[in-house]
């Protein structure tokens, strides 16, 4: 679901510039003038770098009394905790409803962006859904239509059965599972599932466009390491081994994320 991975250089406030779209172009009489294009309004988006980490510290009795190679494991946790850590910053924007910095309304808001719906997961509301998302056009520019329709649905686990069938079922979904018509959502697009099983709201989904088609999150991560950094502090004649004994681990992961444009989103708050 993210459309941009950036390499920042810095902590300071990063802005991301949402260019409008030009108007419909004039007809050009015969040795006739080309009248100036009305120019797109802009407005930005920001956020800003936010360092993840922490320290782990193993003694010298937990190393000699450790028989079943668990300290060995300590650098492997500590990554996927930064990478669950990355994953939970981007599907937050969408648990929550994340306020959008460039208007500061809610990603799914109807009266503002138009992409709100509040009705439970089915293949019918999956195309009210898609019937909104086609229906956003430009920043500025009621005459764009951007042509996009969603092509992922996200989901918590207790919905991902239903949101299963609406992806890859060959025929329509119905509730005695006797169709043989064409599935409409199938055929139009919806390609993917994603399960995010920390979702403690069992009723709410999102729908998604593809971020090659629109801008949708940014992540950015300090000067482009898109990896975590674990750093160990072992040696024996400084720092905590000199003086206590412990071996530290210190696992450090820097980055932000960002709403880029609320129109590649739908949002079935329920």
């Amino acid at each position: 679901v993210v459309s941009n991975i950036g390499s920042i250089s810095d902590f300071r406030t990063n802005r991301r510039m949402r260019m409008g779209g030009y108007g419909n172009l004039a007809t050009v009489n015969e040795s006739g003038n080309y009248d100036p294009l009305t120019s797109p309004g802009d407005e930005e988006a920001t956020y800003a770098l936010s360092k993840k980490g922490g320290v782990e510290s193993v003694t010298l009795e937990m190393i000699a009394n450790d028989d079943v190679g668990a300290i060995r494991r300590i650098p492997t946790n500590l990554s996927r905790a930064a990478k669950r850590t990355l994953y939970k910053a981007v599907f937050d924007l969408l648990a929550s409803n994340a306020t959008c910095t460039y208007d500061s309304v809610a990603l799914a808001h109807l009266a503002s962006h138009g992409n709100l719906i509040s009705t439970a997961l089915s293949a019918a509301n999956v195309s009210a859904a898609r019937q909104l998302m086609a229906a956003q056009t430009a920043y500025g520019n009621a005459d764009e239509f951007l042509d996009i329709y969603p092509v992922t649905i996200v989901v918590p686990p207790e919905l991902e059965e239903t949101a299963w069938r609406i992806a890859n079922s060959p025929v329509a979904n119905t509730s005695n599972k006797d169709a043989t018509e064409p599935s409409y959502q199938r055929a139009l697009g919806i390609k993917r599932v994603i399960t995010c099983n920390y979702w403690t709201d069992a009723d709410n989904y999102w729908l998604v466009a593809d971020p090659m088609d629109i801008p949708t999150i940014e992540v950015g991560f300090w000067q482009g390491n898109q990896t975590p950094e674990v750093f160990v502090q072992d040696q024996p004649n400084v720092g905590s081994l000199f003086t206590a004994d412990k071996t530290d681990y210190k696992i450090r992961f820097i980055f932000g994320v960002c709403i880029l444009d609320h129109r590649g989103f739908v949002g079935g708050i329920v």
